[in-house]
């Protein structure tokens, strides 16, 4: 039962493993695991352990149960530990980043030469490789009275940083995995926490270099961009304090701290974002652990569709996936 619910996590993906362990607390762990994002298109995933938990045991003999294996829990926590960063070794996604970055050039000046987007050329130019490591998280509760879908993903990478991102969702009525094409869902809160492991040192040295500018000049340059080049590249405009703040950032990176509170439910659904303007109603900033009193920030909606396209593209398939007519073991 576990293999055929793990065959239905994803279709873009295969998951093998040497054994599996389940415990009564409703854990499922599987250990050195291979996952195959893209059918063979490029380097396997390989991850020294999967632990996939139903908070609930109940939700866990519900599936087996009901015998749907493609049903989604109303609650699930998922972590991945000891991965590669397999995408460094993506042709697709390094030009992908090399054409973003030509594009992004011929509107902006930008203060590290031709390199606006981090991409694998980058990053492996600053010293992370495919073996890098990295430990994934994936935690969400559906709450069927008030239709609100928590999430929270936590993200630690070797000598880069770890990142938490949280946010709430509303008018999730239920977790058919259709519903990501809603257009009645909208985000209501965020958050986002980001621990500096060494990432910005490297990134400040590395623009420095290539500009062929001292450190200071170069930090100076960045603080002081005009709102265009930060909608573009960020997808989002700071006001005067965070950008100071960003400032002490670059020379002491240790923590950067965000929770935003949205007016009203901001429709995910990019279609709409080149309109929609979220209205803000709570705003908390903290950088190096301390708070920013009356921090500006606008929110560019149309800038920031860029930046999830590519983070999309780290885990995205440039072609579908062959399909499979035959009904194998009841497997949709």
């Amino acid at each position: 039962m576990v293999n055929q619910w793990i065959a239905n996590i994803s279709p873009y993906a295969r998951v093998s493993y040497e054994n599996i362990d389940i415990d009564l607390n409703g854990a499922i762990k599987l250990r050195n695991a291979t996952v195959d994002v893209q059918y063979g298109q490029q380097p396997n995933l390989k991850v020294q352990r999967i632990s996939i938990r139903f908070p609930e045991l109940y939700d866990f003999y519900h599936l087996a149960l009901k015998g749907d294996y493609s049903t989604v829990p109303d609650s699930l926590f998922v972590e991945l530990q000891g991965m590669n960063l397999f995408f460094l070794d993506s042709p697709s996604l390094e030009k992908r980043y090399a054409a973003r970055n030509k594009l992004l050039g011929a509107h902006l000046s930008g203060t590290c030469k031709k390199n606006l987007l981090f991409g694998p050329t980058q990053l492996k130019s600053m010293g992370y490789t495919p073996s890098t490591l990295l430990n994934l998280g994936l935690q969400y509760r559906h709450h069927d009275f008030n239709q609100t879908l928590d999430l929270s993903i936590d993200t630690e990478i070797q000598g880069l940083g770890f990142i938490t991102l949280g946010m709430s969702i509303d008018n999730v009525s239920n977790l058919d995995w259709k519903i990501v094409n809603s257009d009645r869902l909208g985000l209501k809160q965020l958050s986002f926490l980001y621990q500096d492991d060494g990432y910005i040192h490297r990134k400040v040295q590395y623009c420095a270099q290539r500009s062929g500018v001292p450190i200071e000049e170069y930090i100076a340059r960045e603080v002081s961009q005009d709102d265009r080049y930060y909608a573009m590249l960020w997808g989002v405009i700071p006001g005067a304090s965070i950008r100071s703040a960003y400032q002490q950032f670059l020379y002491s990176p240790q923590t950067v701290s965000i929770d935003l509170r949205l007016q009203s439910p901001f429709r995910i659904d990019r279609q709409y974002w080149e309109e929609a303007i979220p209205v803000i109603n709570q705003l908390y900033v903290s950088v190096n652990n301390k708070e920013i009193i009356a921090p500006g920030l606008n929110i560019i909606p149309k800038d920031l569709s860029e930046k999830v396209e590519d983070l999309q593209a780290i885990l995205s398939h440039p072609e579908q996936p062959e399909k499979d007519d035959q009904n194998k073991n009841g497997i949709k």
